[in-house]
């Protein structure tokens, strides 16, 4: 979870457990003077393993749930439901009620953001193939763009940094994706691991960025 401030910066970055959802947002909260002190607008972006994207097609917010559910079963009402719409598409992802509960006692004006939302925004105003890579804890999520239209996109586990590269290469081949003109985007935590070295032994433009960087100038 990040919490960004209307002046773009961050004001604090925590990774929450499920089990303590409710006790740890409120104790974050409670314990930084910088939080709870009156803002115009504050973003919470949040990394959600449950997301979806649907075509425009479906234009009505409350089918966006059942859409959801067909994806993950287990999204009940416990979850809440957000939506952004994209060019040519709609991004549907979930969050724990408790935890927009216990943000939105405090901090009254925020909005709660996929950690997806900008990718996916940048992506589609850019010419050529791209592969973007958005390197969680374990986890991965993937998107192809070609043409500023979104080609696919999915999520894969990983251990080591040698499974990122197996994912992204395996993308490429599999799509048959030009490596001399393709733009290889990887956000990701400089503690975490760095694939981005070795992808640049096969692949010319290979760019790494961190969660913070982009989020910091990006408009909310």
């Amino acid at each position: 979870m990040y919490i960004y401030g209307e002046n773009g910066h961050i004001i604090s970055q925590r990774s929450l457990s499920t089990d303590l959802l409710q006790a740890s947002t409120a104790s974050i909260l409670d314990r930084q003077p910088e939080v709870i002190r009156p803002y115009k607008k504050t973003a919470i972006v949040c990394e959600t393993n449950f997301f979806t994207l649907i075509p425009d097609l479906f234009t009505e917010p409350g089918s966006y749930r059942s859409l959801l559910q067909m994806h993950y079963p287990t999204v009940d009402d416990s979850q809440g439901i957000f939506y952004e719409k994209l060019p040519k598409s709609v991004l549907i992802y979930a969050l724990p009620r408790v935890f927009i509960q216990n943000i939105q006692a405090r901090l009254p004006e925020a909005g709660f953001y996929s950690h997806l939302l900008i990718w996916l925004k940048k992506a589609a105003e850019q010419p050529g193939d791209q592969l973007i890579t958005y390197i969680r804890e374990k986890r991965i999520d993937c998107m192809i763009f070609s043409k500023k239209s979104l080609q696919f996109y999915n999520s894969f586990d990983y251990e080591t940094r040698e499974d990122i590269v197996y994912h992204c290469l395996h993308l490429i081949d599999q799509f048959q994706l030009d490596t001399a003109t393709l733009r290889l985007q990887l956000i990701g935590d400089e503690e975490r691991v760095r694939p981005d070295q070795l992808l640049s032994a096969y692949l010319p433009q290979v760019i790494f960025t961190t969660h913070t960087q982009e989020y910091e100038n990006y408009q909310w």
